[in-house]
């Protein structure tokens, strides 16, 4: 219903923001995985070209709707973003299939050129098109694939892992701690020192909630399913 009808938004938990969109995605995840099976790179990359000019539409799609209909909503629809969940499932495809045609040191080199390019892209194009970081992710994800080179340690590194573990904390907590401490940190010191304070005590919130109530409730539904299991 949520995705059909605005009035029914945020009513299951509160602040939903994409998930609706996502739910509606799965639905056809399975027929693009079999559509995208036997798929080539080249026209994987015009079918995703396509579909995002199409959803690039989608405001004016809006339009001739009645008011109120998120499944055309300009901002989170599904016409706008299922380019990116196609190109997700075609990329995967082709991944899965495809034996790596360059050298470790090559995939070495892609991967630090990738990783240079996406913040001096973003630098420059402040509202830069999803399109970019769609094919941006896919290169990196192949490319790391393809190496056993130094390039792995940047993603695999005790920090970024450790990042990875408390990421679902650090996304329920950070809108709320920044509303509340970031006005008075950015009046005592400037906006770059505040955010890289905030960051900062962001990761060590989000730290302690993961130590204290996610990591605590994980252990409790594995023993519970592993009890289960037992039973059974």
């Amino acid at each position: 219903l949520n995705v059909f009808d605005h009035t029914y938004a945020n009513s299951l938990i509160g602040v939903e923001w994409t998930i609706p969109l996502e739910m509606l995605a799965y639905v056809f995840l399975p027929f693009l995985f079999y559509a995208t099976k036997k798929q080539g790179w080249k026209l994987g990359l015009f079918t995703t070209i396509v579909l995002y000019i199409i959803g690039k539409q989608a405001s004016s799609i809006e339009d001739l709707l009645p008011d109120g209909q998120t499944f055309f909503d300009s901002k989170f629809s599904l016409i706008k973003y299922f380019f990116a969940f196609y190109a997700g499932t075609w990329a995967y495809n082709r991944i899965a299939t495809t034996n790596f045609k360059f050298t470790a040191k090559t995939n070495d080199a892609i991967v630090y050129g990738l990783v240079v390019f996406l913040p001096l892209f973003a630098m420059f194009f402040k509202t830069s098109p999803w399109l970019i970081v769609v094919f941006w992710t896919i290169a990196l994800i192949y490319a790391l694939l393809g190496t056993k080179g130094p390039s792995r340690w940047l993603f695999e590194n005790k920090l970024i892992l450790h990042l990875g573990k408390i990421s679902f904390s650090i996304y329920l907590i950070h809108m709320p701690l920044c509303q509340r401490i970031m006005p008075t940190l950015e009046l005592g010191m400037g906006d770059g020192p505040a955010l890289t304070l905030f960051t900062g005590i962001l990761i060590v919130a989000s730290t302690l909630t993961y130590v204290t109530i996610e990591a605590p409730l994980v252990r409790c539904g594995e023993s519970l399913f592993n009890k289960l299991q037992q039973h059974k």
